[in-house]
């Protein structure tokens, strides 16, 4: 018989419930068989005779038999059925310790008696139920740590800005020029945290599903050029040089220009901010079969190799002081990664003491 069907639990208790049945009945023709001799080989007026002769004479040989029949099948079936009776009694010993959250819990040996199936099942709650707390607990863990980063990011540069605009309350400035500085400050730190908010919903959106692109054919070319050139202030204040490379002449792709924008700003704010001021930042645009490349290449300290993949972490920085100074809110590359996995793109990043690469791929 095919194991499906011999492993599976409702045909376990039909064959059970039939066996009973049909030792059940065997044992009540036997039973009837043997009064039925009794009744023969007495005389007529020996008691069992009579009575017995009343009794088929009033209610039929069927009667007789049928009670038996119930009686023996039910002492067939509850023998039959003790073995699973036991061990569905330490399944559900096991269920109760399970929905506790006492997962060490010994899940009961196999039996030849017992289907396959219940026992994999079993054993598949169990490890489900593990994992699911388990991914409850990190969830919560992860919650916590988000709560605790964006506190201590948002209060450094508000600590800061209402420190200056005290100062100016109270007077505490020279002259104009003072004055202008302190506004100036306060002014970058409040563009700082609206900056470090607009990052936090673009992030929540990315998770929730929620990111609506409006995509069309653009030009690679043209808007990494456009970006590049963007970006010529800062390049020459810290003495560094963006070359733009063209190894495929035109390249279209269907996506949301200002998404894609997004991802090659954090990219390239990230190149010049950690790039070394002695070499040059370099993008790369190639078309690769199906598929658009860009590189971004950059000198200065190589990312370590065990940090490689914890880059595109929600509020995963290198170094861990957490410093505007030294990085930004720490959800600029978890941002790119999201927007880039929308266009069912990837990126791909590799790092040594000759250079850092950010390379991205989206499809055609």
């Amino acid at each position: 018989m095919n194991n499906k069907w011999t492993n599976s639990l409702h045909i376990r208790v039909i064959f059970v419930f039939v066996n009973s049945l049909l030792l059940s009945i065997i044992t009540s023709a036997a039973i009837s068989a043997m009064l039925y001799n009794v009744y023969k080989n007495s005389y007529a007026t020996d008691w069992i005779a009579i009575t017995m002769h009343k009794y088929y004479y009033s209610y039929g040989l069927s009667s007789f038999i049928f009670p038996l029949v119930i009686f023996f099948h039910f002492v067939y079936f509850i023998w039959l059925f003790r073995k699973w009776s036991t061990y569905f009694t330490k399944v559900e010993s096991v269920t109760k310790a399970l929905s506790e959250g006492r997962f060490e819990v010994e899940i009961p040996k196999q039996s030849k008696k017992i289907p396959v199936s219940v026992f994999e099942n079993l054993e598949l709650m169990k490890e489900q139920l593990d994992y699911l707390i388990k991914k409850e607990k990190k969830i919560n863990r992860l919650k916590n740590e988000l709560i605790t980063n964006v506190s201590h990011d948002l209060r450094t540069p508000l600590t800061s800005m209402i420190g200056y605009l005290q100062l100016i309350e109270d007077n505490h400035y020279k002259d104009e020029v003072e004055l202008m500085y302190y506004v100036d400050i306060a002014l970058e730190k409040s563009l700082r945290l609206n900056r470090m908010v607009n990052d936090l919903f673009e992030y929540t959106k990315l998770q929730n599903d929620e990111l609506v692109l409006n995509k069309i054919n653009l030009n690679l070319n043209e808007l990494m050029r456009q970006l590049v050139s963007q970006f010529l202030p800062d390049t020459d204040k810290k003495g560094v040089c963006m070359k733009f490379e063209e190894k495929y002449p035109k390249v279209n792709i269907n996506a949301d220009p200002d998404k894609i924008m997004r991802v090659f700003e954090n990219i390239l704010s990230n190149a010049l901010k950690y790039g070394s001021e002695d070499k040059d930042i370099k993008v790369i645009i190639n078309q690769e079969e199906y598929v658009a490349t860009v590189e971004i290449e950059n000198g200065g300290n190589p990312i370590p190799q065990e940090a490689i993949p914890l880059l595109f972490n929600r509020l995963y920085r290198v170094e861990s002081s957490r410093s505007f100074e030294t990085g930004g809110t720490g959800l600029g590359l978890a941002i790119a990664k999201g927007i880039v996995d929308s266009h069912n793109g990837s990126i791909e990043v590799s790092s040594n003491e000759q250079k850092t690469s950010f390379k991205v791929i989206l499809p055609l």
